[in-house]
């Protein structure tokens, strides 16, 4: 589609290239990113709405850093590997702690590892046996995944070493009976480790609290959602609180919390403890902010009087902006009709910018972004409001130069590209 160019005869492509060209004398003819395909898609790849990029939006947001960590696998380790090898080093710490002679903790320590990569080796068997499923269609074409056909990996025997402190002994214990599915007397072996005088169970604390959380969530129910997040608030405070936490359960927790809050509605909840998670460096939490912002704006079919509180929160409210503003726009809302994915898209976006107005957000940087989202969503007016609110920033520019082509106004968008 050309925009109305008037009496003028020539494109709003043709004039992009030629203002590109005039500021790029003594460069390559295209510039240094300069699409080639402006030139053969004409006006409709000049007038497509840009789109940004949610990871560089969060950045934007200059989250505070966490005081704990997150504490990432290594590449190509699997979870239960990392757990063994870091409660080995634990395990050192807390025999010398308790002056056992370095002849016998190393016996100790063999023996563990010896149990404890008996355990490993189920695991492993374990998810290959669970990965090895065929696809299975029913009458209507869907596909799912059918059970595995063959027996699981039988459960070795594995025993609790003698001589290993008392936190160690029940938390493994625990592990051992989790791992089985007796779920019960894991959680009783994991309550023993918390019953315990604090000076002994400096290193087993923060992973008894969280693998009880695991506990009650698996309960699903509110009551078991209740004491989940109640053993997740625990790991946290343990952890501020100075016991060990070598494997960063405080900040896995924010995930898991925020997750019994995504399920129960609870957005706001939810991308406040992502956000925290993503600040302590848990890239993870990327995919969960974007999967929570689309529910939000689309799973729900929120109303914009249901998104407004949303809109009043400013993370909440950056992160959702972000989300729609990095999405792959479609070139029109035509058609949202007949395109489910477009029309949660157009839905979503709409929703949300009446909610943004109707919770009066103001600030220049949100305004660009909320420029953007109006002009993707095929807005005009709305985006140009925003435009104007924005300042001279070069985001809110770049789109008013695109809203002065769309209107035919030539010269004008030309001044502000070159």
């Amino acid at each position: 589609m050309r925009c109305n160019l008037k009496s003028k005869n020539i494109s709003a492509a043709s004039i992009l290239a030629a203002v590109i060209a005039g500021a790029a004398t003594g460069a390559f003819a295209c510039g240094p990113f300069f699409p080639n395909t402006l030139l053969d898609a004409g006006d409709s790849a000049v007038l497509q709405p840009p789109s940004a990029g949610f990871e560089g939006e969060l950045a934007r947001m200059r989250l505070a850093p966490a005081k704990t960590r997150a504490v990432p696998p290594a590449e190509g380790q699997l979870l239960h590997e990392q757990a063994t090898e870091l409660e080995m080093s634990d395990l050192a710490a807390a025999l010398k702690r308790k002056k056992v002679s370095s002849e016998e903790a190393t016996v100790i320590m063999q023996a563990h590892l010896a149990e404890r990569m008996k355990l490993n080796v189920y695991l492993d068997q374990r998810h290959q046996w669970s990965s090895y499923r065929e696809w299975v269609y029913d009458t209507n074409g869907a596909a799912h995944l059918a059970e595995p056909t063959n027996p699981p990996p039988p459960f070795p025997p594995i025993a609790v070493t003698p001589g290993l402190p008392r936190e160690f002994a029940d938390y493994f214990a625990g592990a051992i009976a989790w791992h089985q599915d007796d779920t019960w007397t894991a959680q009783q072996s994991w309550e023993r480790v918390l019953a315990l005088p604090e000076g002994e169970r400096h290193f087993k604390s923060v992973w008894a609290a969280f693998m009880l959380a695991k506990y009650h969530e698996r309960l699903t129910n509110d009551f078991g959602d209740g004491e989940a997040m109640k053993h997740l608030e625990q790991v946290r405070s343990l952890a501020k609180a100075g016991f060990a936490d070598s494997s960063g359960l405080a900040v896995a927790s924010m995930g898991d919390e925020a997750r019994i809050y995504l399920r129960r509605k609870g957005y706001e909840s939810a991308i406040g403890l992502y956000l925290d998670q993503y600040a302590a460096g848990d890239r993870t939490a990327l995919n969960s902010l974007r999967f929570t912002a689309a529910a939000a704006l689309e799973e729900t079919g929120a109303t914009p009087e249901q998104l407004k509180s949303l809109a009043k929160n400013p993370r909440t409210q950056r992160v959702i902006t972000a989300y729609l503003i990095s999405r792959h726009p479609y070139a029109s809302a035509d058609g949202a009709a007949t395109d489910p994915d477009a029309k949660r898209y157009f839905n979503g976006a709409v929703n949300w910018l009446k909610a943004v107005e109707a919770a009066q957000v103001k600030g220049v940087e949100s305004a660009e972004e909320f420029a953007l989202a109006a002009y993707q969503a095929g807005d005009m007016e709305a985006a140009q409001r925003w435009v104007n609110r924005a300042g001279g920033s070069a985001v809110a520019r770049w789109l008013q130069a695109k809203l002065f082509l769309r209107a035919g106004k030539i010269d004008e968008a030309a001044g502000l590209l070159a």
